[in-house]
């Protein structure tokens, strides 16, 4: 008793629901009745120690609260409905101020949701404290692409910035219409990822796309839109830029966005060539060498490898022919007229050079011969086209369409040298049994 008064201690029983309880207080056969003598408050949440997270979740958040039994696991829940999302831990402290520090959940969508603290669920003595839209999903981002522009061609390495993905976790990516499967590195606030491209079907800026879980209930993702431009290939320099209209030279393209490492077809000068893609990305060469054009002067330059294309106006030019005819044929006693022709190049690198007869007569045999010089004057029936220094190839014959075709080495002697050939071949209804071309001069052999 002090000062008159009584001072009475006691612990409060549980209550299953808060409010206004009566107080009955009794002393032997006395007792005292307070209408309104103790009020249960209800469970609550008074504080947390952060108001937003990523939807993966994977992060620490402490929650205060009171109302709320020490040492009894409770659920915190975060949303509502269906998509509810829930994680657990234990509270310390005592009822009238304690704490709860819980992992966060993944959160079935980004944005504001509920939070809600729940005891003994189901349960007479279960406690419920909800606080409406105290927590912020943040949805995972890209925060950049680097490099912005790749070719189309692929082989070039990407790296993906991005936050709020789980460090550690395979992932895809998406560029257009491209799939990738990558892992990113780092931290859930901050990791990256790299792939190496391949071929794009088309060029143009895409989406990029990244994906955690795809495919599962708990897939996370975002979306850069436009993030990243496949750029067409193309080609910068041409070396050398001119050659014999004969063939023969080796033409090396630098080129940019090209498939590695994958074949491509040619055009230049009327023919169609084949090449291989050396290197990658933005360090490619193409190495092809020319055929006989069928022009002389500039030509585009076109590259092709499926659906990528790369034109170069003008960029090579092919000499004057320096393989001619000259000199008039022996008509055939078949009423033909011989013609002389090569095919090849007049090159030594090509080593392909060969001199060819056609219009002649079928099955018969027949001859080149040359010399330094060329000639003009009356031999067997028709003209002597060659002279000086003379000498024959070897003895072939002709098919049955009358056409014959037979190599001329060119060794590196001749490199710089003029030659003039022409064709002898068996006639036998001539009155001298010969046949002759015309004469075919080449002015200058090169290496």
């Amino acid at each position: 008793m002090i000062g008159g008064q009584t001072l009475v201690t006691t612990i409060a029983p549980p209550q299953p629901t808060p409010g206004p309880v009566s107080v009955l207080l009794k002393f032997g056969s006395e007792f005292t009745l307070a209408q309104r003598g103790f009020v249960y408050l209800a469970p609550g949440i008074t504080g947390l120690s952060a108001t937003d997270g990523w939807q993966v979740g994977g992060e620490t958040l402490d929650m205060d609260l009171y109302g709320f039994t020490p040492g009894v696991a409770v659920d915190v829940l975060f949303g509502t409905g269906s998509q509810l999302a829930s994680a657990v831990g234990v509270p310390t402290g005592v009822p009238a101020a304690s704490r709860v520090s819980v992992l966060t959940p993944f959160q079935w969508s980004a944005g504001v949701q509920d939070l809600e603290v729940v005891q003994n669920a189901g349960q007479p003595g279960e406690k419920r404290a909800r606080s409406p839209g105290a927590w912020l999903a943040r949805a995972p981002q890209i925060s950049s692409v680097s490099p912005a522009t790749v070719f189309q061609g692929g082989g070039e390495q990407l790296s993906l910035a991005l936050s709020g993905f789980t460090p550690g976790v395979p992932m895809r990516v998406e560029l257009g219409g491209l799939a990738y499967s990558a892992t990113n590195t780092g931290t859930l606030g901050s990791s990256f990822l790299s792939i190496t491209t391949t071929l794009s079907p088309v060029a143009g800026p895409v989406d990029v796309r990244a994906f955690q879980s795809y495919g599962l209930p708990t897939q996370a993702g975002a979306t850069l839109p436009g993030g990243l431009t496949f750029s067409p290939p193309d080609f910068t320099s041409l070396l050398p830029t001119s050659g014999p209209r004969e063939g023969g030279t080796v033409v090396v393209a630098r080129t940019r966005g090209f498939d590695p490492n994958t074949s491509v077809t040619v055009e230049i000068g009327g023919t169609t060539l084949s090449g291989v893609v050396a290197g990658s990305g933005p360090s490619q060469t193409v190495t092809f060498q020319t055929t006989l054009a069928t022009a002389s002067g500039p030509t585009d330059v076109v590259l092709r490898q499926g659906l990528l294309v790369a034109t170069r106006p003008a960029a090579f030019s092919f000499d004057p022919p320096r393989v001619t005819t000259y000199c008039q044929p022996k008509v055939t006693t078949a009423g033909t007229t011989p013609v002389i022709g090569f095919s090849g190049s007049p090159s030594v690198s090509t080593d392909n050079f060969a001199l060819t007869l056609a219009n002649a007569l079928p099955d018969k045999y027949c001859l080149y011969f040359y010399g330094t010089s060329f000639s003009n004057v009356p031999f067997y029936g028709g003209k002597l086209c060659v002279a000086t220094n003379v000498m024959r190839g070897p003895t072939v014959q002709t098919n049955g369409q009358s056409f014959a075709t037979c190599p001329f080495d060119v060794t590196p002697a001749l490199v710089g040298q003029n030659r003039y050939f022409q064709w002898w071949f068996r006639d036998p209804a001539d009155p001298f049994s010969v046949g002759l071309s015309g004469g075919l001069r080449v002015l200058g052999f090169y290496p």
